[in-house]
């Protein structure tokens, strides 16, 4: 008996085809509907054919849906293709419909990686890192050596994100070698997500040459901040601190480094005078982001040591602030607990609308009795 399964699959891949070219929305939806359904991959070159031209959002997002779905191994080549587009959702798409494919995509992404552009390239290993595998990391390696400094960045951010702890010495060995600041920043990050303190402490090394503060590359002393705060390095971390001239400019940084420190050494920081100067100036530093502000508040917070005057004078001053600054500037004034702190109290209860001002107001005045 003659076979015409064949036969009858042309007939259905041609169906579809002619249904993807609809005038129609709903036609062409119930064409890729279907492709999926069947499982027809032989029409997965006739999505990647419609994709770019498509105008409806709805079908785009329902062709990458079926790609993401479909085995596209055999059309590699034509979708790897829109990494060269202009488009950028085009792009983007095409690495969410590699990634899908998992290790399948690997090798075939590693094998076109030298003979692209740096463009091409970084897409290469943001699909990569989106695959995210051991496979991966490994095909992500050969990338920190690339000539263009934004892919090796690129490369080596993602291996810190992943994990890769094998990468350490060799990404080390960049450092060490590099006078590109945004190149040694973005391995500093890699080796802060690796958290590995040894590297660490290696890096630290290489980024104050023979302990030469001074000598320290401005764009890296953020970085060299998180590290002495990653490490506990109280003293360093004061050093550093000290010498900073423009603190609102830094505030960020000195907020993230303190956040990295153990209670003990926080402890010992928090104790000294130039610390405390520090977070009182960001605390009233009006173009600082107000989160920064509010951080450096609830450290000034846990010290004991300074007077009534100041505590209560930073805490009136943040009366007329966004809402969780003036929760702040209630909680100051209550510690302070001076003179004028139940009547000043009292008369935010009074003016207020706002039931969450109220209510820290009452909870402050209920233990300064």
């Amino acid at each position: 008996m003659k076979d015409n399964s064949g036969g009858k699959n042309m007939s259905l891949l041609k169906d579809v085809v002619e249904k993807l070219e609809s005038n129609d929305e709903d036609i062409r939806l119930s064409a890729i509907e279907d492709i999926v359904d069947n499982n027809t991959v032989e029409a997965i070159p006739y999505l990647l054919r419609r994709l770019p031209k498509e105008d409806s959002i709805l079908i785009k997002e329902t062709i990458i849906f079926a790609l993401k779905n479909l085995d596209c191994s055999g059309a590699y080549q034509q979708l790897f293709y829109l990494f060269k587009s202009p488009d950028a959702y085009l792009r983007n798409s095409a690495i969410s419909i590699f990634a899908s494919s998992g290790d399948k995509a690997v090798n075939f992404l590693s094998s076109r990686f030298n003979n692209e552009d740096r463009e091409v390239k970084k897409l290469i290993i943001d699909t990569l890192f989106k695959i995210g595998t051991h496979s991966s990391i490994l095909a992500i390696r050969p990338a920190i050596r690339d000539a263009a400094i934004n892919v090796k960045m690129t490369a080596i951010e993602y291996l810190g994100r992943l994990g890769d702890y094998d990468s350490i010495p060799e990404i080390l060995d960049i450092l060490r070698n590099t006078d590109h600041p945004m190149l040694a920043f973005s391995i500093v990050e890699a080796l802060l997500n690796l958290n590995d303190k040894k590297a660490l402490e290696k890096a630290l090394d290489i980024l104050i040459p023979e302990g030469n503060i001074d000598a320290i590359d401005p764009v890296l002393k953020p970085e060299v901040l998180k590290i002495s705060g990653r490490l506990g390095r109280t003293n360093l971390l004061l050093t550093l601190l000290e010498r900073l001239e423009d603190i609102e400019d830094y505030a960020g940084e000195i907020i993230s480094t303190i956040e990295e420190l153990d209670e003990e050494s926080l402890g010992e920081l928090l104790s000294y005078p130039k610390i405390q100067e520090i977070l009182l100036d960001i605390v009233k530093g009006t173009s600082i982001e107000e989160d920064i502000r509010y951080k450096a508040g609830e450290y000034i917070l846990k010290i004991e040591s300074l007077p009534s005057e100041t505590l209560f004078d930073i805490g009136m001053s943040l009366l007329t602030a966004g809402d969780s600054l003036k929760v702040l500037g209630i909680n100051l004034i209550g510690i302070s607990r001076h003179a004028e702190a139940k009547k000043i109290l009292l008369e935010v209860i009074e003016y207020t609308n706002d039931e969450l001002i109220k209510g820290v107001c009452l909870e402050t005045l209920s233990l300064l009795e």
